[in-house]
């Protein structure tokens, strides 16, 4: 048996923690990359209505976490919305209603809200607004399907097995329907390209796993695009989910891009959370190139 010294054992320790860190980031970027999606991308149409404003203010209360506030908001406004029966306000205001239940934790309700946006969205006929529906219909999924999957943990470790069955039976079906909603994203942003496109091409790498070669398109793909977008929020969201899926050098400049980006545009939020990441790396991996010694 190898004998560890306590030094090695702190950094040991250490390394468990900062893994399971980074798994619980991996978990809430998906949430934090849908809502910027629908805040740069969804709110681009420059006719202003009551509703559009309202939604508009839910949304700077869902950047600032305050969720509480910005449920009322959403929902007066769809209301308003329904009244003038215009679908695309509607669709927008789901879309950031379902993000506010993220917040809050309540994933069924924000489920049903990206539903009700998709099925508005096709009957208005907007790839736009379909594939952003869908991509955050995926980044869900995945979140819950973990939960679920920790929750089947806790049950088995208290010995029933009864209910360790009935959470894993609900976490595969969130993976299924995930990547249902993610190959349907991927035929969508087609016709549509910019960090919606991007999005669909980062959630099937992750979904799916394809084989290294397909990854490797979908992922030159979604490089190609970033590469032409200008400076926003969303291009150092989507550059920070693209680091996850990549290694060392290629991992590195990806986040030191992000950071720049965000610095250039004063979005101090989003630089920290590039720089955490890149911190974490090379913690991560200064750890690792330390145990692998014994």
């Amino acid at each position: 048996m190898y004998k560890i010294g306590q030094s090695y054992f702190k950094k040991l320790v250490l390394f468990v923690v900062s893994v399971s860190v980074c798994f619980l980031l991996h978990s809430l970027l998906p949430v934090r990359v849908a809502r910027s999606q629908i805040t740069q991308d969804f709110v681009q149409v420059k006719n202003e209505s009551p509703a559009k404003t309202l939604i508009d203010k839910a949304q700077a209360y869902n950047d600032r976490g305050q969720f509480r506030f910005s449920i009322p908001i959403l929902e007066q406004a769809i209301s308003l919305a329904q009244k003038s029966q215009d679908k695309e306000t509607i669709t927008i205001a789901q879309g950031v209603l379902g993000n506010a239940y993220i917040l809050a934790g309540e994933y069924d309700r924000a489920l049903g809200a990206y539903q009700t946006s998709l099925k508005l969205a096709q009957e208005i006929g907007n790839d736009r607004y379909i594939t952003i529906a869908l991509n955050s219909q995926v980044n869900l999924l995945q979140t819950r399907q973990g939960r679920y999957l920790a929750q089947a943990l806790a049950a088995s470790q208290e010995k029933d097995s009864q209910e360790q069955a009935r959470l894993s039976a609900l976490a595969e079906q969130d993976k299924n329907d995930a990547l249902v909603a993610a190959n349907r994203a991927i035929e969508v942003s087609k016709t549509v390209g910019g960090i919606p496109q991007v999005k669909a091409l980062l959630n099937i790498i992750n979904i799916s796993s394809p084989h290294e070669d397909l990854a490797a398109r979908y992922r030159e793909s979604a490089i190609a695009i970033i590469d032409k977008l200008p400076p926003s929020r969303s291009k150092a969201y989507v550059l920070i989910q693209l680091a996850q899926d990549q290694k060392d050098k290629a991992k590195v400049d990806s986040l030191e891009k992000a950071s720049a980006i965000s610095g250039n545009i004063n979005d101090l939020r989003t630089q920290s959370f590039a720089l955490g990441a890149l911190g974490r790396y090379y913690e991560q991996a200064g750890i690792i190139r330390c145990l692998e010694k014994y």
